[in-house]
């Protein structure tokens, strides 16, 4: 956190099949552990009305035939990233 976020870096997590699982994973990880990656319109649900957007778009998953790893309430709640 302290190495790449300060300098502006942003993470992109990509797999397919088992990794896109595991990517998954490691993103829902990254925004529990590290509270900067989540976006003040992540928490607030909408980009109206937010000023401050430094924090968007630090975190993507990109995940393709990603095997059903999640719930659906989980599954609702990573839609941000």
């Amino acid at each position: 956190e302290e190495l790449f976020l300060p300098a502006g870096y942003r993470i992109i997590v990509t797999g397919h099949s088992l990794g896109a699982g595991a990517g998954t994973i490691l993103g829902i990880l990254l925004r529990s552990r590290l509270p900067s990656l989540v976006s003040s319109a992540d928490s607030v649900g909408t980009d109206e009305g937010i000023e401050d957007n430094s924090n968007e778009g630090l975190l993507k998953v990109l995940a393709f035939a990603s095997p059903p790893i999640l719930d659906y309430d989980t599954s609702l709640s990573c839609s941000p990233f």
